[in-house]
């Protein structure tokens, strides 16, 4: 998919999702920067609050409430450190039910 197309499924996602854009906010297409790191994109992107992932385990129970993180968390942190967000983007975009 090209960088347009992945924009463009992620923000119908996202919309999809229960995301809005703000009306001051600029198109997603001429700085997508200032969508795809967004915490409420991300959420409603990855929409999935029963999946979390852990960091320590103790007998498999987080070690503490502070190593405990959503899906959404993990593609955030992910996607920021990729070479390419918007490609990382577009490998990990889930289809709607």
């Amino acid at each position: 998919m090209t960088d347009k197309e992945i924009l463009e499924k992620a923000f119908m996602i996202a919309t999809h999702n229960g995301f809005q854009q703000r009306d001051e906010e600029p198109d997603v297409f001429m700085i997508p920067e200032a969508f795809i790191y967004r915490h409420e994109f991300a959420k409603a992107l990855w929409a999935n609050p029963d999946k979390s992932r852990y960091g320590d385990l103790v007998h498999g129970v987080p070690k503490d409430f502070d190593s405990i993180f959503y899906e959404w968390q993990h593609h955030l942190q992910q996607m920021v450190i990729a070479d390419d967000p918007i490609q990382y983007l577009g490998q990990h975009l889930y289809e709607q039910k």
